[in-house]
Parts: C-alpha cells; structure tokens; sequence
C-alpha cells in the first residue's frame, strides 16, 4: 500500500509541473509587452514596411486568434505595408497558424486533465494519510522535481548550444507537415516573429518555469524541515 500512496504523490507532482510548464508558456507567449520589446530590438516595424500601431494591432489578433477569443480570425487580419493595404498572411501562413492553434488547445486541455488528476490524487492521500499526506507530497515533488529539472536542463543545453536544431526537432516533433518552414521572402510571419524572437521566447518561458518551480520546492523543504523539528520537539 505504501507504493500506491507514493504512486499518488508522484502523479500528483508530474501534474503539478504540467501545470506550471503550460501556464509559463501562456505567460510569456501572451504577454505583449514582451511582443513590444523584441519588435523595438529588432526594428521590426522598419524591416516590415508596416507601422507600429499596425504591427501591435496585427500581434493582438494573432494573440486573440490563438486564445480562441470570439470573432477572432487569423485569415482576415489586414494592414497597410509598404504604403498597401493587403492580407498580412498568405495561405501557408494560415494553415500553420492553424496548426499552431491545434497545439495550443492541446497543451491548455492536457494542463486541464492535469488539474483534476492533481486534485484526485491530493484528495486520496488526505483521506488515505491525513496528517502524513503534506509531507508525502512534498518529498515526492523534490524527487520527482529533480528527475525533471536534470531533464529540463540537458534540453536547455542542448537548445543554447544549437537553437536552430533544437527549434527545428521541436517542429518536427509537434507538427505533421511541413507547413511550419516558413520563407522570408514571401512570408511575413517569419520575418516578424524570426527565429531569434523564438530563442529569447523559450529562454523567457525557462526562467519564469524555474521561478515558479523553485518557489514550491523552497516551500516543500521548509514543509518537511518544519514537520520534522515539531516530531523531534
């Protein structure tokens, strides 16, 4: 029984970083400050042809699009580039924004599954250890906590040594075509979120990742070095 229990904990702690991985994405990947900043860097409007109101209202209906907000459509965004008014995104552009949408959706809806998979598993082990289930709970997220972060670390390694590999084995992972190889010259969206946008946006999502996961695990160990000073008193 003693298995089972540390069965739930674990469960419980794989959910918990589920959790914080799709909730750092969404942070960092809507924030539109962090969309103003790089677009300043990188003279995104200059190299675009498109004016900044423009360009900041293009990314919120991109945003809204992907947050699946009502009325919200990639294909019709429009605006005035290179003194023209025309489509921002051409057909290709659109079918990958749609793929892009999919795996959103995906990583919102496991992150669900892992909220109620979390809930089960800490409601069980309150009933089943009472007093016992906080400590339990924390041990199995520093464990758990450290296979993962070990993990986590080897692909941060791996994405600063190459990041175009590591961009481009990501793609070839999570999408089924190719839709996502992407040409400047004729496609707009990788000129205006390039590949060193990208780099900076998971370097961004790591930090705030490692934030919130260090913040449960400094409380975890105070849990478990406060509960074990009261047994020994």
């Amino acid at each position: 029984m003693n298995a089972v229990k540390w069965a739930l904990a674990v469960l419980a702690a794989i959910c918990v970083f589920i959790i914080l991985a799709v909730s750092a994405i969404q942070w960092v990947a809507f924030d539109l400050d962090f969309y103003w900043n790089m677009y300043y860097d990188q003279r995104t409007p200059e190299r675009l042809g498109m004016s900044q109101d423009d360009l900041s209202r293009v990314t919120a209906e991109m945003l809204d699009y992907l947050n699946d907000e009502p009325g919200a459509s990639f294909a019709g965004i429009t605006a005035v580039i290179d003194g023209e008014e025309r489509p921002v995104f051409n057909q290709r552009e659109i079918e990958h924004m749609v793929d892009v949408k999919r795996l959103y959706a995906m990583a919102r809806f496991v992150r669900g599954i892992a909220y109620v998979a979390a809930t089960a598993c800490i409601v069980l082990l309150l009933i089943w250890m009472r007093t016992g289930a906080f400590r339990r709970l924390s041990a199995a997220y520093l464990i758990t906590g450290a296979v993962l972060i070990a993990a986590a670390g080897l692909i941060w390694l791996l994405a600063r040594n190459n990041f175009s590999a590591f961009w481009e084995r990501f793609h070839r992972i999570f999408f089924t075509n190719d839709l996502w190889i992407l040409d400047p010259r004729t496609d707009l969206l990788i000129r205006m979120v390039p590949e060193e946008f990208f780099s900076t946006l998971v370097w961004r999502i790591g930090v705030r990742l490692a934030g919130m996961t260090g913040f449960l695990a400094y409380t975890a160990m105070w849990a478990l070095i406060c509960r074990r000073g009261t047994r020994e008193v």
